[in-house]
């Protein structure tokens, strides 16, 4: 059960044909043009794309099954997000499973002081 199911989420999947270990190589350009993610529970994120700069924390790190975090816009006041990404698939073929919520600012204030993404903007 994700610590998400109860907020509104957005969710995507899209089979590519490619074997899972490639699609998760080719995961960080899913987020922006210039990223950086530190393998594993705990590292940060940086990404630089077309909605701007952001900053995030991962959550869980399970190559190449699971990539999980929570990110923000880096200026701003802009409530955070949990991605999800899953990927389920053979040799052939990667069905790749994208959530992601956002949260109001409510959510945020209840949480945020004591979360990942407190240590990640200080």
């Amino acid at each position: 059960m994700s610590c998400t199911d109860e907020a509104p989420a957005i969710e995507r999947e899209i089979t590519l044909p490619a074997p899972p270990t490639e699609v998760w190589d080719a995961l960080p350009s899913l987020l922006g043009d210039d990223v950086e993610l530190a393998p594993g529970a705990g590292g940060r994120l940086h990404a630089d794309g077309p909605e701007g700069e952001r900053v995030g924390v991962v959550e869980e790190f399970d190559a190449p099954h699971r990539l999980a975090f929570w990110w923000v816009p880096a200026d701003g006041d802009d409530a955070p997000s949990y991605v999800e990404m899953e990927l389920d698939g053979s040799a052939v073929g990667t069905l790749l499973r994208v959530r992601e919520t956002r949260f109001d600012a409510a959510t945020v204030l209840r949480g945020i002081s004591r979360g990942p993404l407190a240590r990640v903007r200080a």
